[in-house]
């Protein structure tokens, strides 16, 4: 779990003060996923080295990323303790092709800094913020600055929060920590993320738009397409969380056992069905049978690039929106708000495809 990881990392401050006292060399590391952040912090925490595996499939030890990982995409030779760190926190997360988009963009917009995944299970959030995000109680030593936040943390993170930005307030979701002078401040950069994508190839205004969910994301895509005058339907499996939608966004709802009866301009899958490594016994939301009626199909998975739901869409001839396209914009808001300069686009779409080109032949 990632709490022994926490313990590695204070530990390994203590034999780094030790070590430097009695003039030693140490290596300290955490095992596991949730550990791996202490292997691309370790030679900069007091570690004289760290390790990694030749490539994928034939590691040592669990959590160890391969050689092309460490070298080009965490490159820990270059990290120290005035490096800042962003994170991914979520559960799971590493499916996420996030540290290749936000790595290569800090590197060309030359920044001293290291964009993390960072495995939260849900039932450890709030020690884990506690522990090692909260600038009051922090109990790690390193510059934490910001991080993006994915399932399933959207909606609790907030309570840990010294403000929040109005538009995610509204939403009632975060998927963007900013530190500004040790104040935490959370955003919602996934409206824009999800949005812009549409306003290239449709009117939204009137359009009879349906949601499958009923998450943060969801949230998000709903005060989108609401600022841009759509008619919206949202399909779920809580009653009193359908019921929330209605009564806050205004939305017309059903149950997910009437998605067969869909009929719509737009279906868009907010859901993390179909999500590569997501622990579930369908792969798709909803019938194909029940895609006839929808004119395009969108789906916020975005890995792998054809999901289940974009397949099925595409063989009956339905236009479709990878969710890679909202990776990308909601991405490039992150690194304004974290960075004030302008993002290199065109190379994080790039360093996405690529990096998912790579997981698909694994």
């Amino acid at each position: 779990m990632w709490y022994s990881f926490y313990e590695e990392m204070e530990t390994a401050q203590r034999l780094r003060k030790k070590a430097k006292e009695d003039n030693q060399q140490l290596i300290a590391l955490a095992m596991g996923e949730a550990g791996r952040i202490s292997r691309v912090l370790a030679p900069s925490r007091g570690s004289f080295t760290t390790f990694a595996s030749l490539k994928k499939g034939s590691e040592s030890a669990p959590g160890q990323f391969t050689l092309s990982e460490m070298s080009s995409l965490y490159r820990p030779k270059s990290i120290n303790e005035e490096t800042k760190i962003y994170a991914l926190l979520g559960c799971p997360v590493s499916h996420s092709v996030s540290p290749h988009i936000h790595n290569m963009a800090l590197s060309t917009l030359g920044q001293m800094a290291v964009y993390l995944p960072i495995n939260v299970p849900t039932n450890e959030l709030d020690l884990f913020m506690e522990k090692f995000i909260c600038s009051n109680s922090r109990e790690l030593d390193w510059q934490f600055m910001g991080a993006s936040v994915t399932v399933p943390h959207k909606i609790n993170i907030q309570k840990f929060l010294d403000e929040i930005d109005p538009i995610a307030k509204e939403i009632g979701a975060v998927n963007t920590i900013v530190v500004k002078e040790g104040r935490l401040i959370g955003y919602n950069t996934d409206v824009i993320g999800a949005i812009a994508p549409l306003l290239k190839i449709m009117d939204l205004n009137k359009a009879k738009v349906a949601v499958l969910g009923t998450g943060g994301a969801a949230r998000a895509v709903i005060v989108g397409l609401k600022h841009q005058g759509a008619e919206i339907t949202v399909y779920g499996r809580n009653q009193q969380v359908l019921e929330h939608f209605t009564n806050t966004f205004g939305t017309e709802i059903n149950p997910f056992s009437e998605s067969d009866k869909i009929s719509c301009d737009l279906l868009i899958n907010t859901t993390p069905i179909g999500m590569f490594d997501w622990p579930s016994d369908i792969n798709m939301p909803i019938m194909e049978e029940a895609l006839k009626n929808c004119a395009r199909v969108y789906d916020l998975v975005y890995n792998p690039i054809a999901t289940p739901l974009l397949d099925a869409a595409h063989k009956l001839g339905i236009p479709i929106i990878s969710g890679l396209e909202m990776l990308i914009a909601q991405a490039a808001e992150q690194l304004k708000l974290w960075t004030g300069l302008e993002p290199p686009v065109d190379l994080m779409r790039n360093a996405a495809y690529k990096a998912l080109s790579q997981k698909q032949n694994n």
